[in-house]
């Protein structure tokens, strides 16, 4: 479901909502968040390259655009509530591994 959130002027003005059981496991989530930034992307003329390791790092979705060959580095995380610094840190991180 995507739905219509009120933010500060300038942010992201929509979420989605993936619908789980409350028992399915934060990988299972995660997967369907990766296959969701998949097919985004794959609409937006990219090529995916799913769960790419970079030494040692993990990223979730890596698009290479088909056209201009911009690149994409995605990091799919199932979380309610803001993503701490220390995990936008890794994935800066990884991001510059790579």
């Amino acid at each position: 479901m995507i739905k219509s959130i009120g933010r500060k002027e300038n942010t992201m003005k929509y979420e989605i909502e993936v619908a789980t059981k409350e028992s399915d496991s934060t990988t299972l989530k995660g997967s369907l968040l990766e296959k969701l930034t998949a097919e985004v992307l794959g609409v937006q003329q990219y090529t995916i390259m799913n769960t790419v390791r970079v030494t040692g790092a993990e990223i979730d979705v890596l698009a290479r655009h088909k056209i201009n060959n911009s690149t994409i580095l995605a990091e799919c995380k199932a979380w309610e509530t803001p993503i701490p610094a220390d995990v936008i840190t890794k994935l800066l991180g990884n991001v510059l591994l790579r």
